[in-house]
């Protein structure tokens, strides 16, 4: 078995890439666009609009 190490913060840690995911998240969208994350929390979203065009 294979194994990989990643030299991280606060740790080092080791992962198997049989066993592994790669999971990404929009967090553009997520915490800049209308009804996501970060206009949930309350933010002012309004200064974001223009990364969104």
């Amino acid at each position: 078995m294979r194994k990989n190490v990643v030299d991280a913060k606060p740790f080092k840690f080791d992962y198997d890439p049989k066993k592994t995911a790669l999971v990404i998240i929009d967090m553009q969208r997520d915490f800049c666009a209308p009804g996501g994350f970060g206009e949930a929390l309350g933010n002012d979203i309004t200064p974001t609009k223009s990364l969104m065009s």
